[in-house]
């Protein structure tokens, strides 16, 4: 119980609740907690808005707000930040005035035909003494009174602290069920949307879209292989492929991989020495400087060149071991391919990776450019590498995967999609953005006739 205090003084501590009360009084602690419970409250019954027909008290809203403040203090923790007062005002803002859109539309219901069955009564009552049972069950093991009448004040106390009363939670589950049924009702009102505002709202989606993919080339390369994504802006330079996975034993595959990883280490060593030889060599190098000569220099570039040598080698080797071991399945395939069967067919009958099984990429492919850097680079580089559309790789090609063929789909036009091309995809998140649009304007029309007056910020300053 006393942690749960502290919790709860950092979390509105701007109410200055007086919680030393819950576990250190040492004389009639039950008085002790009465009295902190009058104190809590009262300062819970505080006002925080107001309007036409009613008013929301700290009371309504400090379920979510422990909720809320919660989570972004969490975030805050994450990234080395701590919570300012501008920030407990700004989240306890928001939170009253979605109380306060919550409540506009409860109010109209009956005009929009939405309320609950019967059966939905009882799932939400249901739904609610479970949560409430859970609630009580935490806080009571919490609670460290010394007697049974101690720890029940105490669990109540912890209870309504945190807003979880059982009025509370079942409002939380029938007003969520009620809003639901609210927006289904708004949103039924809107069905078409004229040709001219569909391009506007594409227009609008293609320019977010820029803006992440254009900063993001993995982003968008995994969002095309989302089917429930609509893309509406590509950059430049990418194509489709696709391809046949034939699966190589692990260690013959890993086996490349890591001769390939010494080879690539040996060679960029190979780099830094040419360059510390071209600036041994420059006329205008500092004299003074502490450098090699030129002749030790160049000694390590030969070693280094004769080392790659035998690395490549071992590369070769280890990519004719692994290939050799699928050489089988790889002739068949390329006797298909040869002989004029359509690509899909033999990927379908041959292929082994699941993303070229299921939609979206089996009907289109991998999205992939010369930038790419969720593929693996030799997967990469051998699909750049094809010249024109409809050619497949001559050689198989190894990835830490295991053996492709690599066919070339398409060219992808870059730039703002055209409305025909993602008419399927887009029209439904562009009515679900007329439907929000509507709603929003709708729902603000309905909080205006309520007149609110917001007063947190007085009852924050009032609390320092």
């Amino acid at each position: 119980m006393k942690n749960k205090c502290v919790k709860l003084a950092s979390i509105v501590l701007m109410l200055m609740l007086v919680l030393t009360g819950c576990s250190l009084i040492e004389v009639d602690p039950v008085m002790q907690l009465e009295e902190d419970m009058a104190e809590l409250k009262k300062n819970y019954s505080t006002v925080l808005a107001s309007y036409d027909g009613g008013e929301i008290t700290f009371a309504d809203v400090a379920y979510q707000f422990d909720s809320e403040y919660s989570y972004i203090s969490y975030l805050y923790s994450v990234y080395g930040y701590t919570m300012s007062q501008s920030d407990t005002e700004s989240i306890l803002q928001d939170v009253v005035e979605s109380n306060m859109q919550t409540r506009a539309m409860l109010l109209h219901t009956d005009e929009m035909g939405v309320s609950l069955t019967d059966d939905e009564k009882q799932q939400c009552q249901t739904a609610a003494d479970e949560a409430y049972k859970q609630a009580y069950d935490a806080a009571y093991e919490q609670a460290d009174g010394e007697t049974e009448e101690l720890k029940l004040l105490q669990t109540e106390y912890t209870l309504t602290s945190q807003g979880q009363t059982m009025e509370v939670l079942l409002n939380q589950q029938e007003w969520t069920l009620l809003l639901d049924k609210m927006e289904e009702a708004l949103g039924a009102d809107i069905t078409e949307i004229p040709d001219d505002d569909l391009q506007m709202i594409l227009t609008e989606h293609a320019i977010e879209d820029e803006q992440t993919y254009s900063e993001d080339l993995a982003s968008f390369e995994s969002a095309m292989m989302d089917e429930n994504t609509c893309v509406t802006w590509m950059p430049m330079g990418y194509r489709t492929v696709k391809h046949i996975l034939v699966k190589a034993d692990d260690a013959l595959v890993t086996a490349v991989s890591d001769a390939r990883t010494v080879l690539n280490t040996a060679v960029n060593e190979l780099d830094a020495l040419e360059d510390e030889l071209d600036a041994a060599t420059d006329d205008e190098a500092d004299e003074d400087a502490d450098v090699r000569s030129v002749s030790e220099i160049q000694a390590d570039i030969d070693a280094r060149n004769a080392e790659i040598e035998i690395l490549t080698a071992n590369v070769e080797s280890a990519e004719a071991e692994c290939i050799a071991s699928v050489q089988d399945k790889l002739d068949e395939i390329y006797a298909k391919l040869d002989a004029g069967e359509e690509f899909d067919a033999v990927m379908a009958e041959y292929g082994e990776d699941p993303g070229m099984q299921s939609e979206p990429a089996m009907i289109r492919g991998y999205y992939v450019c010369a930038d790419s850097t969720i593929w693996d680079t030799n997967f990469r580089d051998a699909a750049m590498d094809l010249e024109n559309v409809g050619d497949y790789s001559a050689t198989p090609v190894i990835s830490t995967s295991g053996v492709h063929i690599i066919y070339y789909n398409s060219d992808v036009v870059g730039g703002q999609v055209q409305l025909e091309d993602v008419y399927d995809e887009f029209f439904p998140l562009a009515l679900e953005d007329k439907r929000e649009e509507h709603m929003d304007e709708v729902v603000k029309g309905w909080i205006n006739e309520l007149n609110p007056v917001y007063s947190v910020d007085k009852f924050i300053t009032s609390q320092n």
